[in-house]
């Protein structure tokens, strides 16, 4: 039962882990896109 509920938890840590990284990609990506857009104009 307890092995049970520490597998439960290690995946939801795991989720966790994927939503920060897809969040901290995303934020890389939009600041990519200003820079790039920013650069463009300047032309």
């Amino acid at each position: 039962m307890a092995r049970r509920a520490h597998h439960t938890r290690f995946i939801a840590f795991l989720v966790f882990k994927e939503q920060e990284h897809l969040s901290l990609k995303q934020y890389i990506e939009s600041k990519v896109q200003k820079a790039y857009h920013e650069n463009v104009n300047k032309t």
